[in-house]
């Protein structure tokens, strides 16, 4: 509101006393007819409603026109000069009892409820046809947020803690359900989270300030100081692609008594050997013999999410000769978006083995053959995953067939599974289940086997080191970047990392 001129400033032909004059404008509206104008005022006193209705005639006589109306509001509640101290009650004669509920868990029929929370936002609203006036405010617990409504000015900012009692109920005028007249409003001390850790506390590596665009909304004075209540002495910042915190940072950590790492979260292309075929341990074996398999899964996340369904056809010599096949149960609901895209249902997982019984079988079914999967660093990660919960070993050797499809059909533009199949005139599947897609994939496969045939690569081992040129070769904008965090070690790390940035940017 600085940058808006005050009611004096805009009107100096007006009278109008001082509290009127120092009334910062907020708009200004004109009628279609030019008859009439709307002035919206907001003042750091209550306006008088008789004050305003002599400097609206004022304003009809000096501009000619029919009507003017001034709507008045105050800036802000009136302050109380005394000290903000927990457990001070701001309304409401006795203590509040009873303890607080989440907001996440307020519901249409919840009715007197107990919450509490950090305030974010306070409206003061003076009536203009009388003395009264509304205060509403918006309060988080960070589950969720609710808004409060009272008759009358409350001592309030941005920023406390208060815990109210009241009736949550549907606000007609707002729309919205809201804690309407509560019974009970009191300063509560802040719930602040530690580190109950006792032992050697940890070093965060990876944060993200508001300068990683669309990535995050960290205040680094915040998390820096977060850090030093938990007792870390040390915390790297590392946006993505950009060092525009670095002075807040180091003031920040400076203030705090904590050690400052800079770094940054950088795009890295990798030119040499980004494209591989084979991962695992690179056993040196024969691809007449291995095992095409899909899984199907909660999520993309391989730690968190688990096992929906596996698929997978043993393959020997150019023709199918086991095939395996388990709906998996996960242990938890199928997400909605999962179930849309696979088709698979909790009714489906509901009687199916779990991770425990599934993935050893599968493991029992593989052996130690080739295995070949559809971006195999995923089906592998998550089998992975899961045989470290299971505490079981898993050592492994892979063929990547996305890899093997940039390498093998470089005029194509999608290397999806569908896409890959299409480009080999395969016939259509039943896509993203993972019997269908393991059944598809055995025949992509050999597909691949026999075009590697003619270069005479008949082993795993022989893929990468055919393709090594083309990978050199391959266009850079083509190539897929990932994520390098990059971290300062002393001051000539720190000039070389600058160079590095301008350079890229550049």
């Amino acid at each position: 509101m600085t940058n808006n001129p005050k009611f004096g400033e805009m009107f100096a032909t007006v009278a109008a006393p001082d509290e009127l004059k120092s009334a910062v404008v907020i708009a200004v509206k004109c009628g279609k007819d030019k008859t009439t104008m709307s002035v919206e005022v907001r003042s750091e006193v209550p306006l008088a409603p008789m004050l305003l209705t002599m400097a609206e005639a004022q304003l009809r006589d000096a501009f000619g026109l029919k009507r003017v109306e001034i709507n008045a509001a105050a800036l802000a509640p009136p302050k109380s000069s005394q000290k903000k101290q927990a457990g001070e009650r701001l309304k409401g004669d006795k203590p509040i009892k009873g303890a607080s509920i989440k907001m996440r868990d307020l519901t249409a029929d919840s009715g007197k409820v107990t919450v509490e929370g950090e305030v974010f936002a306070v409206d003061f609203h003076q009536w203009k046809n009388g003395g009264g006036s509304t205060t509403s405010f918006n309060l988080t617990d960070f589950s969720s947020s609710v808004r409060v409504k009272l008759t009358g000015a409350l001592d309030v900012a941005v920023g406390d803690w208060v815990r109210v009692q009241g009736n949550y109920a549907l606000d007609r005028f707002y729309g919205d359900y809201l804690i309407d007249s509560p019974t009970g409003i009191e300063r509560v001390a802040k719930t602040v989270r530690g580190d109950s850790h006792s032992g050697e506390k940890r070093v965060e590596l990876h944060l993200h300030s508001k300068m990683s665009a669309m990535d995050a909304l960290t205040d680094v004075d915040d998390v820096v100081a977060t850090a030093a209540r938990w007792g870390h002495k040390a915390i790297a910042l590392t946006d993505h692609a950009v060092v525009h915190d670095y002075p807040h940072f180091a003031d920040a950590a400076k203030k705090h008594g904590v050690k400052p790492i800079f770094g940054v979260e950088a795009y890295f292309v990798n030119d040499i050997d980004d494209r591989l075929v084979v991962s695992g341990d690179g056993g040196d074996r024969e691809l007449l013999e291995y095992i095409a398999f899909d899984l199907e899964t909660t999520g993309l996340d391989q730690v968190n999410d688990r096992i929906t369904e596996i698929g997978a056809v043993l393959m020997r010599g150019g023709e199918a000769v086991e095939r395996f096949s388990t709906m998996v149960n996960p242990g938890f609901p199928i997400p909605p978006e999962i179930t849309k895209l696979t088709g698979i249902t909790d009714l489906d997982v509901a009687v199916a083995p779990g991770e425990f019984d599934a993935v050893p079988q599968f493991l029992k079914f593989a052996g130690n053959r080739l295995l070949v999967a559809h971006n195999s660093d995923f089906d592998t990660g998550v089998i992975t995953q899961a045989c470290k919960r299971l505490g079981l070993a898993f050592e492994f050797t892979a063929i990547d067939t996305v890899a093997l499809a940039q390498n093998l059909l470089p005029e194509q533009s999608r290397y999806n599974l569908k896409a890959v199949a299409e480009g080999l005139a395969l016939p259509e599947f039943n896509h993203h289940r993972a019997v269908d897609d393991a059944e598809i994939l055995s025949r992509i496969m050999e597909e691949f086997r026999k075009r590697l045939d003619v270069l005479d690569v008949t082993k795993a081992s022989q893929i990468d080191s055919y393709f090594l040129d083309y990978r050199k070769s391959y266009a850079l904008e083509k190539r897929y970047p990932k994520h390098i965090i990059l971290l300062v070690k002393e001051q000539r790390g720190l000039r070389n990392l600058y160079r590095l940035i301008s350079e890229s940017h550049l």
